[in-house]
């Protein structure tokens, strides 16, 4: 599951490269996004585990805060502040912001954290209201809850 999760979070990677000649002049923006991917949008099939539990998550609750994007010559080149509140479950993606004014060029730094949720975190319509109040009061960075079921067995 950890791979699962590191997976996910991966994908600000390669969404976060602007192309183009560096020249100083060309400036575009990047849209910033998440999502749970199939394992947690629509489950975790038998097949995948040895002892063939199959899981559905109900929840898959994550902070994501300061996403930065820099280039190792160029240097910083911009950042999106504060700490947002997703529930992954939700098929995605899920837009997290976009950082305008790059100069058209590759940024190869690019950064983000899993944080907890504090009084100041935005929830993202993906996330419920009760689900942003027990993450904040828990100061959680991720919750994920659901149910594995192998024939008629059953565990929450």
């Amino acid at each position: 599951m950890n791979r699962r999760v590191a997976s996910f979070l991966a994908v600000l990677a390669p969404a976060l490269v602007a192309c183009g000649a560096d020249d100083g002049e060309n400036q575009g923006s990047v849209r910033v996004s998440v999502w749970g991917e199939e394992y947690i949008e629509q489950g975790i099939p038998a097949e995948v585990f040895a002892d063939a539990w199959a899981v559905t998550l109900a929840r898959f609750s994550v902070v994501i805060a300061d996403v930065s994007i820099a280039d190792e010559r160029a240097g910083e080149g911009g950042a999106l502040p504060g700490a947002v509140l997703f529930d992954l479950v939700a098929p995605g993606p899920h837009e997290l912001g976009s950082v305008e004014g790059l100069a058209a060029r590759t940024w190869n730094r690019v950064g983000y954290s899993v944080v907890a949720a504090t009084d100041e975190t935005q929830a993202h319509a993906s996330a419920t209201a009760a689900d942003h109040a027990s993450m904040r009061e828990g100061e959680h960075s991720v919750v994920a809850s659901g149910t594995a079921r192998r024939g008629s067995e059953s565990k929450t």
